[in-house]
């Protein structure tokens, strides 16, 4: 059984698909991002996922690495999301 879907040569697809990829994978990354900081954001996920974030208060270029396990997972979790789902939409 096969779950997701690659290609391995670029003629495989038709060529508006690789422009129209990378657009595509940045907008649903921004939507998946988006929905993930808002439910980090919730009061009883905040204190557990998310809060260690917040207690960097001086911006630095590390403080974008500054995140629970829990946080880590869910962010992580994209890639194999979207290549899920990308198996059912191309």
């Amino acid at each position: 059984m096969v779950f997701l879907k690659i290609y391995h040569q670029i003629d495989d697809y038709p060529t508006f698909w690789l422009y129209l990829s990378v657009p595509l994978l940045a907008l649903v990354h921004d939507t998946y991002f988006y929905w993930i900081h808002r439910f980090l954001h919730l009061k009883s996920v905040f204190k557990h996922g998310h809060r260690v974030h917040h207690l960097s208060r001086i911006p630095t270029p590390w403080t974008a690495y500054s995140f629970s396990p829990f946080e880590a997972v869910l962010m992580a979790f994209f890639v194999p999301f979207y290549s899920f789902i990308s198996r059912y939409t191309i």
